[in-house]
């Protein structure tokens, strides 16, 4: 009952004699209380509907729902660091007592011989290349580089060539090198050989590529047929545990480089833990690279 309504009964009685329990003043007073509330109680469902109207507009109008997450203080960040992959922690506690320099292989020379040269060094333009005759001379290497490496590295499992081609998979005609990825599996997971032998008359000579002072040591060895090696350890950055690469490069008497190189981690990213060290070491890279039967330049 509102206002009005008591007044009204209150002229329908004007006749009669009040009721002795009505308190006029009472009951307006309670009529005003209700209608404060009922109308307290309408603002307040008010307040709510204009700050979702709000928040939707602001949404399909000011940059989308994104608005609201910056009305919305968000969920702190958190603490938690990614953890470190296998095999770093281990890398760590090595590279503390041995400088990643001091991985080379002993009595190495600082320098390439000043007057070396291939021995039968084929002089003039590459040989033009087919494809298919790359092709071909490939299928015949891979699983003798696949058997090689199974009988000098026995701990490393399911053996297979990756990928084999001249930039990435696949031959093209002219070009003047082939490359590779030789997979396998150990204690760590997945891991592979990249190799890289470039034909005579394409390759560089040691002398053409220096080693980076900052994040690569090198040193060089002359072998008995008159051919070189260089040895390489190269770290990625300058962390505690950086994840490093070997390398060996033969350079062969005809002119070609045969290059082997090894991994921390995996290449291919399907194995996120990382060894201790590259896998395998420089003795089986230098072993593969001075093979003779590993020899990826097309018959004639």
């Amino acid at each position: 009952m509102d206002e009005d309504e008591v007044r009204q009964r209150l002229r329908d009685v004007a006749s009669d004699e009040p009721p002795m329990a009505l308190d006029l003043e009472r009951t307006l007073q309670r009529c005003r209380e209700r209608r404060r509330n009922r109308r307290a109680a309408l603002a307040s469902a008010g307040g709510v509907l204009s700050v979702s109207a709000l928040l939707l507009a602001s949404s399909t109008f000011l940059d989308g729902p994104d608005v609201i997450s910056r009305l919305v203080p968000a969920a702190p960040a958190s603490s938690v660091a990614a953890p470190e992959p296998a095999g770093a922690a281990e890398r760590r506690e090595i590279l503390r007592h041995h400088d990643w320099r001091s991985w080379l292989p002993p009595d190495l020379l600082d320098e390439p011989p000043a007057d070396w040269v291939p021995e039968d060094l084929e002089e003039g333009e590459p040989p033009a290349t087919k494809a298919e005759e790359m092709a071909a001379r490939a299928a015949e290497v891979v699983p003798y580089l696949e058997q090689r490496l199974a009988e000098l590295a026995p701990e490393l499992s399911a053996l297979s060539v990756d990928y084999i081609g001249n930039e990435g998979p696949g031959f093209v005609d002219g070009e003047t090198h082939v490359n590779g990825n030789l997979g396998f599996e150990d204690g760590y997971g997945h891991g592979q050989v990249v190799f890289q032998h470039t034909f005579p008359g394409a390759a560089p000579g040691p002398s053409d590529h220096p080693c980076e002072e900052q994040q690569e040591t090198c040193g060089y060895q002359l072998v008995g047929d008159g051919s070189l090696l260089e040895y390489s350890v190269k770290v990625l950055n300058e962390h505690e545990a950086p994840p490093m690469l070997w390398s060996v490069t033969h350079f062969r008497p005809d002119g070609s480089t045969l290059m082997m190189t090894s991994y921390t981690y995996d290449m291919g990213g399907r194995t996120t833990d990382e060894r201790p060290l590259p896998a395998p070491g420089f003795d089986i890279l230098a072993a593969l690279a001075t093979d003779p039967e590993i020899d990826l330049r097309p018959r004639r």
